[in-house]
């Protein structure tokens, strides 16, 4: 992984992404995600609060939204993959792409299969395996089927059992 210091601590509130997350404009992901390079980071904003949960990017503002004790307590890769994949959707958002576009399920969303690719790619430079990606990419808000769905469809074949 990088050298990503994420400020824990930070209260509730809203702050400049590299304020919260010290290093992210060093990672290798930054040329997938902005050809123009770091840059495009300056101007995203996080906002710390009681909910999500995770982190994701706010439709209205294209900021993006992290739970407190995610930010807290989070694991630091998955904080860190969590981060490219959203800063991959503000880019998205950008570019006028719809983010949750209610046409396709959450597994089909052109905009979500190209962030998974980048976070994947990122993911295997910083050493996880496919079963600990298999892992990560199970989220409450897809069914056991479309879990097994999306792995296939990104090329992972390792098995959970």
């Amino acid at each position: 992984m990088i050298e990503l210091k994420i400020r824990r601590d930070a209260k509730d509130g809203e702050f400049p992404l590299l304020e919260l997350f010290q290093g992210f404009d060093m990672s290798p992901a930054i040329p997938r995600i902005f050809p123009e390079g770091a840059e495009g980071l300056e101007d995203i904003v996080v906002r710390i609060g009681r909910s999500p949960k995770y982190m994701r990017v706010m439709q209205n503002d294209g900021s993006i939204s992290i739970g407190r004790e995610y930010l807290r307590k989070g694991d630091s890769l998955h904080l860190y993959l969590d981060l490219v994949h959203e800063v991959t959707h503000v880019r998205q958002q950008r570019e006028g792409h719809q983010l949750y576009d209610p046409n396709f399920r959450y597994i089909d969303r052109p905009t979500e299969l190209e962030a998974m690719r980048i976070t994947i790619a990122e993911a295997k430079r910083c050493g996880m395996d496919e079963k600990e990606l298999i892992e990560y990419l199970e989220v409450p808000w897809i069914s056991r089927e479309e879990h097994l769905e999306l792995v296939e469809r990104l090329g992972l074949s390792g098995s959970r059992e």
